[in-house]
């Protein structure tokens, strides 16, 4: 019997629970919540009232009654519910959500697949993030981008943040789960240990805008200031260039990274400098890439990023001011890896340890930097280099200026004992006419003795060894007879160069001779006038020759020579006067004269060139009498042919080797060799061996 008023009722169904089956949501509701939940809508005016068939308003007891169909069929919440799940089945293709190891699983790979990694590291994650894909994931439809797409939806439900992070420490920071953020959150879930050592890690060497941003999603300290951070990026630039070159990196090494780079527009274009830069070298850990990746840019600070107002400029560590902290930064984890850096080098130990970087040897190797600026010209107006080199305060203390003299003369004369106490202690018996006897010509070529010359006197210019001496030590007293002798500087040294050769070849039992007058063994004249040496028939006085070598031979038994016989030689040093016209002038003596190239237009002409016809004839009649036996020695860029002397020889460099002087012409060697003098010429490669050597 119905009920008056209405149909009787239903029996309650026996369904009395629904699970959502949209994964996200997985709410469960029972079948009087829902009833008691539309009962609410309809009442507040969410729903509609629902009419019975004769268009009245439906009793509120029939309401469990007119909905049982539809909770029979019940699989979402809502419509939301509904269309979220829908959704997520279509961008994944899967009917279901991954558990947290699957997720896991399929990111590796992922990765694998995609990024050529086995596993997921540190050193992977910033690998991976590096990675310039990134930039294109939402504008191309690829397969990397499915793929990814599909375990970011899978991992929202268990990460939320890569929906929108609201608050903490990632407050303001959007992360869509597309982008390599989302992918700093899956590693975040999934490996926390690598991700951790990432943050405190490689998270710094990133990009200049890529670190920036991912420092604030994460949290991390910023590159400003932060030495931790500062040591991580050094010993990674350090590991990575000894694994490019498969060596360990030593104290040579570290000498060659003292050109400070320079930053400008310029400076990235191909085959600029800057690419040749050991400092940009060493921080280039993105190859191929834009020049921004660079994280040189990021550590050192130049004029182009001294600017007023410029952030980036202001989170540096290095200056040209300090470029050597940078130095003493890469010395300590040569050196004494274990120990932290500092503005201090300490042993493994904690200790303080002294600093084997050498000025010296930076400045010796590299001075091609202009010096032309005057030391009080403005800083700004100075290259780099020369703010580095050439005003470095060192060359403000007498003490260094007095040992790169002191390298300069070893340069010239390596056999020379140099201690503590030069020029006090210089023997008399030789190392003191050898020093006296350094010409200006062997300086000048020396670029380190242009810079010693022009910080001693303050302005660009060249002084001999002489003025040197006496401005460095102004209390050595000179001998006058040694220091200021009228001799030609040039043969002395020459001379000099070439006995130290004769005495290593026959262990020091045999002398040359300078200005020497070759003897007569027999009658002239009338068979009863004789004449002790040669002379010139034009002018009857006698035949100087420059150098005299005696027959000798090599006793030396270390020398692959030994027991060679070596026949005499006549070295002639020729200067400008045997080739073109010149006019002596000025000086006293023959050591300070100055060479004036005159032509015919000169009113002592005729004079002059008298000198030079004689001194021609003179050389044509040396070459008769003794032929082969003469070996020159021309020290001018005038040098050329001269009928009757010699051929095309080549200009004398002043030096043993001609890559000691290459500028300037042929080594001592080579222009014996190439008169045909080999033996004596390798006697000379063999003696600046063995000085090498010691």
């Amino acid at each position: 019997m119905s009920p008056p008023g209405g149909r009787p009722p239903s029996p309650k169904t026996e369904r009395t629970h629904c699970k959502c089956q949209n994964q996200f949501c997985g709410k469960v509701i029972s079948h009087e919540e829902w009833i008691a939940d539309k009962r609410r809508r309809m009442k507040s005016g969410e729903l509609k009232w629902p009419k019975s068939g004769r268009g009245k308003r439906l009793k509120e007891s029939a309401i469990e009654g007119t909905y049982r169909s539809t909770w029979e069929t019940k699989k979402y919440c809502d419509t939301a519910c509904a269309g979220q799940w829908r959704y997520f089945c279509k961008v994944t293709g899967d009917d279901r959500l991954f558990t947290s190891e699957e997720i896991r699983t399929t990111l590796l790979e992922f990765v694998s697949k995609h990024f050529k990694v086995t596993e997921i590291t540190s050193q992977t994650i910033y690998e991976i993030l590096r990675e310039q894909r990134w930039g294109f994931l939402k504008r191309n439809p690829t397969i990397f981008r499915e793929e990814y797409k599909r375990i970011v939806y899978h991992a929202k439900s268990i990460i939320p943040a890569l929906i929108r992070s609201g608050s903490g420490k990632r407050k303001g920071q959007t992360a869509e789960g597309t982008n390599r953020f989302g992918f700093m959150l899956l590693c975040e879930y999934y490996f926390p240990i690598e991700y951790e050592e990432f943050c405190s890690k490689h998270i710094y060497l990133l990009p200049h805008r890529m670190r920036n941003e991912a420092l604030a999603f994460t949290g991390s300290e910023p590159l400003k200031g932060n030495y931790v951070a500062l040591e991580t990026i050094l010993r990674y630039a350090v590991d990575n260039w000894e694994r490019k070159h498969r060596r360990k990196m030593n104290m040579d090494d570290v000498h060659t990274f003292w050109r400070f780079p320079e930053f400008q527009n310029k400076s990235v274009r191909k085959g600029d400098p800057l690419a040749s830069n050991p400092i940009w070298q060493l921080f280039d850990l993105t190859p191929g890439q834009v020049s921004q990746n660079n994280l040189s840019s990021d550590l050192f600070l130049n004029t182009h990023h001294r600017k007023k107002d410029n952030d980036r400029a202001w989170g540096t560590f290095y200056s040209i001011e300090n470029i050597e902290l940078f130095l003493l930064h890469l010395e300590q984890i040569v050196r004494y890896p274990k120990a932290r850096i500092s503005d201090k080098l300490r042993d493994d130990a904690g200790r303080f340890a002294k600093s084997k970087y050498d000025f010296r040897r930076v400045v010796w190797d590299e001075t091609s930097f202009d010096i032309s600026p005057s030391p009080g010209s403005p800083q700004r107006n100075a290259t780099l280099q020369t703010r580095y080199l050439y005003r470095n305060w060192r060359w403000e203390t007498e003490d260094f200026r007095r040992r790169i003299l002191k390298d300069c003369v070893s340069e010239i004369e390596p056999t020379v004992n140099i201690t503590d106490d030069f020029p006090y202690d210089l023997s008399l018996d030789g190392d003191i006419h050898r020093v006296a006897g350094i010409s200006t010509d062997e300086l000048t070529p020396i670029p380190l003795w242009r810079v010693l010359c022009s910080r001693v006197w303050g302005f660009s210019t060249v002084h001999g060894i002489h003025s040197m001496i006496q401005k460095l030590w102004p209390d050595y007293e000179m001998i006058e007879q040694i220091w200021n002798h009228k001799s030609k500087l040039t043969e002395l040294s020459t001379g000099n160069k070439i006995q130290d050769v004769v005495s290593y070849a026959t262990l020091d039992s045999v002398r040359i001779h300078a200005e020497y007058k070759y003897p007569l063994y027999w009658n002239v004249g009338n068979r009863k006038k004789r004449k002790e040496w040669m002379t010139y028939k034009d002018t009857g006085q006698p035949l100087f020759l420059d150098l005299y070598i005696p027959s000798f031979t090599v006793t030396n038994p270390l020398s692959e020579y030994y027991g060679h016989t070596v026949p005499e030689m006549i070295i002639e040093i020729q200067g400008p006067q045997h080739y073109v016209v010149i006019k002596w002038a000025g000086g006293t003596g023959v050591r300070y004269r100055s060479v004036l190239r005159i032509d015919e237009d000169h009113p002592e002409w005729a004079r002059w060139l008298e000198d030079h016809e004689t001194a021609v004839r003179h050389d044509r009649i040396k070459k008769r009498r003794f032929n082969d036996r003469i070996v020159y020695l021309p020290i001018c860029k005038e040098v050329r042919p001269v009928t009757g002397v010699h051929g095309n020889i080549g200009r004398y460099n002043l030096r043993f080797l001609t890559e000691q002087n290459p500028k300037q012409g042929h080594g001592l060697a080579e222009m014996f060799e190439n008169q045909k003098k080999d033996t004596f010429g390798g006697l000379i490669r063999e003696f600046v061996g063995e000085l090498l050597c010691a």
